[in-house]
């Protein structure tokens, strides 16, 4: 039995696969901010935008590791300490 030519042109292939890598990098950014939510709605005291965004990265690096992003590797320098803090 012959497989059917796909509808698909091959020149949208590539706009195709962008645009899933695009999907699953804001899927798990929604992820990291989700939980990120979570947590802040749980502390009891002011915290600042930029231990929101540190909070955010942790989880993001620690869900989503990939040790061929410089970023990561960066973080991982400082996980032990940041993945330790107390955010009461």
């Amino acid at each position: 039995m012959a497989i059917p030519e796909s509808p698909i042109p091959p020149q949208s292939i590539d706009g195709i696969s962008s645009g899933i890598t695009k999907l699953v990098y804001a899927t798990r950014q929604n992820a990291a901010a989700s939980l990120t939510a979570g947590l802040l709605a749980r502390t009891k005291g002011p915290v600042t935008p930029q231990q929101v965004l540190e909070l955010q990265t942790d989880f993001y690096n620690a869900l989503f590791p990939d040790g061929q992003s410089r970023a990561f590797q960066a973080w991982q320098k400082t996980r032990t300490e940041r993945m330790a803090k107390d955010y009461r």
